[in-house]
């Protein structure tokens, strides 16, 4: 019912990861980006970065060394995209 229609995408922060690393144990898709901003937070290192307007939130680990401005490639695991309906925001299933 939804072939042709705009639907939201989302994506948890969680199952974003930077190609390479080792949390990343099934990546499907692989995006490049511009770090927009690291945030060290202890135990991670959460990256802001953009697909076109859209912000897009990373977490990875700290021995990364990723910092601001640094160019990144991360992957989305295609099984936990969640698409919503743009009308009624609902799940789609």
């Amino acid at each position: 019912n939804y072939n042709g229609k705009e639907v939201y995408l989302g994506v948890r922060p969680e199952t974003i990861r930077r190609k390479g690393d080792d949390s990343n144990k099934n990546p499907s898709a692989v995006i490049k980006g511009v770090c927009d901003y690291a945030e060290l937070l202890g135990y991670e290192l959460v990256l802001y970065t953009f697909i076109g307007e859209q912000k897009i939130i990373l977490k990875t680990p700290v021995n990364s060394e990723v910092k601001t401005n640094d160019n990144i490639e991360y992957c989305l695991n295609l099984d936990n995209l969640y698409f919503f309906d743009l009308e009624t925001e609902q799940r789609i299933r």
